[in-house]
């Protein structure tokens, strides 16, 4: 009996703490195209395209959204065997895509994706030249851009009408100092004057400019293969190595010191990794999915998994985040929301407590929300930590109304529930207890 009282003392401390987060991973995954997702670049936290196959008709079509991904319109569609394995969007009109069967094409828009022309060089990209079947390239906006390939790099400045070769560094293998022994698989610019390039080889690399591209130097090299590479500014960024055992090489200061972190069962299929800011460090696998932050800059590391998706090989090869709101991509879409750091501006009409009762709760919590007539209301549970359990949407019909929610499912301890609408963020800590 003692020792029940002491641990509904505590729950009730915990229950009076204040809230310190409250972030979860939402599967936005368009329906029909789970599973078929090729590539996805997005230029804002509302407004993406997708490369995907409709599970339905066999069709890979080009899907773009306006609103964060509850809905999705038809752009474009491919035929049979086209696709795009890298697609980059500079604005919501202009964009580049590569791919094809083979990677045998590079297209471009000039209409937020509608209709594609294409800009394949054949003396470039065609079989046994340096960029063949290569999707490494990178644009600054939508005249300049970079294209690497095997033992080459090449620059344009009129949107792929033409390129002009840029002279590339041997690689670090000091018994073949005049070889040029690797294949440039991706790029990166943070800014127009800072960029990275990452490279396959005997000695894999990263190459680095200062100078918007003009001159490129191998910034750091390894024996093993040289995978996903970010930065977040012109100092701090990471990249993949997969030797023995997958880790990630961090620099604060472009290079000029470097420190690694090791990943061991289950995170040995590291693919992705992003610099969300200086300090915040995302990475991803596939087998088995798994979401992985960092709040010391890759000193140490948490899993943050979408909820549902346990012991399920969801896959993250790309991340993407638009100061605290972000995209992770694999065989799904999920779109993380912080629901406390990007509260909405605070109307001065509202309220700022969620009014809700009883507290202790049994089965049913009853909350009363402010908001305005005919808003929709997103309603969610989750533990202190972040992570969600439950998820409802709800019309109010004006004014301040009541909405009874169960959480008779839900085992006795503290949660976090939120009321976000149109206008308002609400949140109220309660406790279950029975």
């Amino acid at each position: 009996m003692k020792e029940n009282t002491i641990i509904k003392l505590i729950l009730l401390i915990l229950l009076y703490t204040p809230v310190v987060y409250c972030q979860r991973w939402q599967d936005v995954t368009p329906n029909g195209y789970r599973y078929g997702l090729k590539s996805v670049c997005f230029i804002n936290e509302q407004e993406g395209w997708l490369c995907a196959q409709d599970s339905t008709s066999g069709a890979t079509k080009l899907l773009r959204t306006n609103d964060g991904c509850s809905t999705w319109e038809t752009c474009y569609t491919f035929i049979t065997g086209n696709h795009f394995s890298r697609l980059q969007m500079l604005d919501n009109l202009n964009g580049y895509g590569a791919g094809g069967n083979g990677l045998s094409i590079f297209w471009r828009t000039s209409d937020g994706g509608h209709t594609w022309v294409d800009i394949a060089d054949t003396a470039l990209m065609s079989y046994s030249k340096p960029l063949y079947q290569s999707d490494a390239f990178f644009f600054l906006n939508a005249d300049t851009g970079f294209f690497g390939g095997f033992n080459s790099l090449y620059k344009t400045v009129d949107g792929g009408a033409s390129w002009v070769s840029i002279g590339i560094p041997p690689d670090a293998n000091p018994s073949t100092p005049e070889t040029n022994s690797y294949s440039i698989h991706s790029i990166y610019f943070s800014g127009n004057n800072y960029g990275w390039a990452g490279c396959w080889g005997l000695f894999s690399c990263i190459l680095k400019t200062t100078d918007a591209g003009e001159t490129w130097q191998v910034a750091d090299y390894h024996l093993g293969t040289v995978g996903s590479l970010n930065f977040c500014d012109s100092t701090h960024g990471c990249y993949i190595v997969h030797s023995n055992v997958p880790y990630i090489i961090f620099t604060s200061d472009n290079f000029i010191s470097t420190y690694s972190k090791q990943f061991y069962e289950p995170m040995n299929d590291l693919v992705s990794v992003y610099f969300q800011d200086d300090s915040t460090v995302w990475a991803g696998g596939g087998m088995p999915g798994i979401f992985l932050r960092s709040k010391d800059t890759g000193l140490t590391f948490d899993t943050i998994n979408p909820a549902g998706f346990e012991n399920t090989d969801f896959g993250a090869s790309e991340f993407q985040f638009f100061s605290n709101k972000g995209y992770a991509f694999g065989t799904h879409i999920f779109k993380y929301i912080d629901t406390i750091n990007t509260a909405l501006p605070q109307k001065t009409e509202y309220h700022n407590t969620l009014v809700l009762w009883p507290n202790p709760a049994d089965d049913v919590v009853t909350i009363k929300p402010d908001a305005r007539q005919g808003e929709d209301i997103l309603l969610t549970i989750c533990t202190p930590e972040g992570v969600c359990l439950k998820q409802e949407k709800r019309r109010l019909q004006g004014g301040s109304k009541c909405i009874s929610i169960s959480v008779k499912d839900l085992a006795d301890g503290v949660y976090v529930i939120k009321a976000m609408g149109k206008f308002k963020n609400q949140s109220a800590k309660f406790l279950i207890l029975r």
